[in-house]
């Protein structure tokens, strides 16, 4: 199965997600498989500790912090679901097919269509 195909079929599936990602799931867009290991928590902690973006970010950065920590060094496929003028950032899981993380942003990706 393509790495697209299956990262859709967990969106689709996700009870966690807005019913909004589920139904545009086969918009996602820069699908591709990241890994990423200690040095990440590690820069997170730098931004969450230096708040150059203000308390907003500094959640949400700690939100992703504790929702990613313990998939380091884990295989993971992250991509984007656009929704009208938002988007969604999502980490899935793709051996046991859910979702590791998900945030929404509230502008809309750019795309060359």
């Amino acid at each position: 199965m393509e790495l697209s195909d299956l990262f859709i079929e967990v969106v689709c599936a996700s009870e966690v997600l807005p019913a909004e990602v589920r139904a545009n799931a086969e918009k996602a867009r820069a699908i591709e498989q990241s890994q990423f290991d200690e040095s990440y928590i590690e820069f997170l902690d730098t931004q969450i500790q230096l708040s150059p973006r203000g308390p907003d970010w500094t959640a949400r950065l700690r939100q992703r912090r504790q929702a990613l920590r313990s998939f380091c060094g884990v295989a993971l496929l992250r991509g984007i679901v656009p929704v009208g003028d938002k988007h969604f950032s999502l980490y899935v899981l793709p051996e046991q097919r859910t979702i590791a993380h998900w945030e929404e942003y509230e502008f809309t990706y750019p795309t060359k269509d």
